[in-house]
Order: structure tokens, then sequence, then C-alpha cells
């Protein structure tokens, strides 16, 4: 027909290229100077990240993007590691310069330092150095920390510990290993644990030995707490609590349990509603209350280091025409899982269904079935004589 269309003109980029991430600056242990420098880059530039923590505790970052500075709150202490970044090549390279860690037993400590960068297509590059600082003495790390510290396991395991320094044990020391259990302190025997030989680091930049307390130090449900001391060739006097293994967790190898009066098989109750209490044992991760028809009665769950804050949960069981089974599940902070079902609860405002499901007639079976019919029977006799005598 001879019509023409108008003309449209996109312009797009295609980046199939990752952005770059680099980290230097540090060893695997240091004792001098401790100043990352991280480089990012990427020829379209568009976000980055900085985290930072020490023995397992995050540091809160601040910025100020006037002046291109950043720092990091060192948890417990209130004192700041600082830094600066600047941007190059046009903006497609972002390069971070941390001040040299302050020189205070304050920032001693295992470091786990990640850098990323993300470009306009959505790509990103992440970056993870681990290094300790031991200006002061020995860092103690514990393998796994957070899956034991401050939780409830729920079976004793071999705990491994690692204690880096850049210098070696001072020769003829001693090493003391103690164990909190409960309420009494145990100083273990070399039968109760392994201890490595010092293993060079792959930088070369200091040593490490590794500790391994056995299970069977913690066969009992209690709390324990470990600490290892040691004095390095430098003189310095190492404790774990207090250089980066601060380690408490609890042993748990039981189930839950609850008490309640009036949960109980074949209860029956003539009420709208019948309300119940359980009172638990222990503190909680989740619990949950249910019926045979797929009623949720109670739902509760917390992920968090403490549980559920409760130890009484109440719920209420609304009248029905019909017996019913009640499932109770809880688990506990280890994992542990209990779940107890009670069979023919009955809460009903029917006094037939009430008196039906007594004790008594249950038991009384066919015979006292036939004879409620019976009674029956004879009650709608009477009534109908009594109406006839009334004409």
């Amino acid at each position: 027909a001879g019509n023409t269309s108008g003309t449209v003109a996109a312009d797009f980029v295609v980046d199939t290229v990752n952005p770059t991430v680099e980290l230097s600056g540090f060893s695997a242990a240091n004792k001098d100077r401790v100043a990352p420098v991280i480089r990012t880059s990427d020829e379209n530039y568009a976000d980055w990240q900085l985290k930072l923590t020490r023995n397992g505790e995050e540091c809160e970052i601040s910025t100020d993007p006037e002046n291109g500075s950043f720092a990091f709150t060192v948890p417990g202490s209130g004192k700041t590691i600082s830094g600066r970044w600047e941007s190059l090549d046009s903006g497609k390279t972002v390069r971070f310069l941390f001040d040299d860690f302050p020189h205070e037993e304050a920032f001693d400590g295992a470091y786990e330092l990640t850098a990323s960068a993300a470009d306009q297509s959505g790509r990103k590059t992440s970056e993870t150095g681990k290094f300790t600082v031991n200006r002061f003495g020995s860092v103690f790390t514990v393998t796994d920390y957070e899956e034991i510290h401050r939780k409830h396991i729920p079976q004793p395991r071999d705990i491994e510990i690692v204690e880096r320094n850049v210098n070696l044990h001072a020769e003829g020391s001693e090493i003391i290993v103690v164990a909190d259990k409960g309420s009494a302190t145990v100083q273990l025997t070399e039968n109760d644990y392994r201890v490595s030989e010092a293993v060079p680091l792959a930088d070369r930049s200091g040593y490490e030995y590794t500790y391994t307390i056995k299970a069977e130090n913690f066969s009992q449900d209690l709390d324990y707490k470990i600490t290892i001391s040691t004095t390095d060739a430098a003189g310095n006097a190492n404790v774990s609590t207090s250089r980066g293994a601060e380690l408490d967790f609890t042993v748990d190898t039981h189930v839950p349990e609850f008490t309640c009066d009036d949960l109980f098989d074949r209860a029956e109750y003539r009420d709208s509603e019948k309300q119940f209490r359980l009172n638990v044992t222990e503190p909680l991760r989740s619990i949950r209350v249910t019926t045979s028809d797929n009623e949720v009665l109670l739902d509760q769950e917390d992920d968090g280091v403490l549980g559920l804050s409760d130890t009484s949960f109440s719920f209420a069981v609304p009248a029905s025409n019909s017996s019913r089974m009640i499932t109770v599940e809880m688990k506990d902070l280890a994992g542990n899982v209990m779940k107890r079902e009670f069979e023919n609860l009955l809460v009903t405002e029917n006094m037939a269904l009430y008196m039906l499901h007594k004790t008594w007639v249950r038991n009384a079976g066919a015979g006292g079935l036939a004879g409620i019919a019976g009674i029956g029977a004879f009650l709608g006799i009477r009534k109908a004589k009594k109406k006839k005598n009334e004409f």
C-alpha cells in the first residue's frame, strides 16, 4: 500500500565478563603492619560491598561518601578500623585502602574480609580473605563455631580448636585444657584430648596447632565451656576464651516433655470450648498442636538462639459432634522431637453425646447401649400414654 514505518534506534551493551576483585596487604598471621588493599574493577562498574568479621562477629561498617572513607567498629570494644576508597580509570576501578590496624590488643583476633563488586548487567564477584592479627600472642578459632557456640547439640561430638601464632610455643611450656561441666571445673589430661605438632602456615607467616577435645568429655546433658591456656616463645600467656575462642554449648540428648492435668486419652468435656495449658520442661524451637481433622490449634516457632521465650502454652479445643485425636509436637533447641497423640477427646455441648462418651457408657459396651435404647423406648411409651390420657 506504500505505507512507510517510522524508525526506532536503541542502544544497549552486551556484558559477559564478571567483575574482578583482588585482596592483598596481609598474611595468614600478622605481627606488624596489617593494612588490607582491595582492588575491584569492571568495564561497566555499578556497586561494591565490604564485610569484615572478627572472631565470627560482624563488624558494623559506616561510610562517608563525601570523603570517600569507611570505618568498621569492632564488636564489644567500640574501637574502629578505618580506611578510604578511590575511583580510578574513569570509574571502571574502585580501590580500597585500609589504614594499619591499631596496635592494641582489642584488635588481635581472627578476621574474615569479604569484598564484592557488581556491574550494570547484574554480574557479581566476591572474594574472601582470612587472616589473624597476633601482635599480643595467639589467636584461637573454633571449627564449626556457628554450629556449636551458644547452641544445644543433640549428641556429644569432638570439639576442634585451632591456635595460630607468629611464634611457636615456648620450649617446655605446659598446655592446660580445662572443661567446665555444669557447675564443676575439670582439668583434662592428655587422654581426654589430642594436640598436633606445630604446622607452618602456607605463606610461612606463622604456625598453628590443632586441639581435638574428645566427645567422651561431653557424655552428660550439661552446659559446657572449654578453655585452653598456652605460653608462646615471646612470653605471651594465651587463654583461648579471651583470644577469640569463647565457646559455650549445651549437650541435650533427651526429647522435650510437658505436663497438662486435663489432657489425656478418652477425656470428655461438656462445654462450648475447652482450654488446655501445656507446661514445658525446657526452651523450645517450635510447638504445634493439631486435630485429626487438620485444624491447627497452636503453631509457634523461633529460630533464634534462645528459641521460644515461653515455657507455658495455651490452646483451645472447640466443641464438635464427635471425638477427635489431638496431636502435640515439640522440638527443642537441640532438634530433639517429641510427638504425642491423645485419642478420642470430646468437647461438646450435647448432653447425649457427652453421656455416651462417659467412661461408664463405654465400659458397658453393647449392653449399655441396649439399656439406653430401652430406657428411651420406655420414656417414649410413658409419654405416649400420658398424651392419650389427656384426651
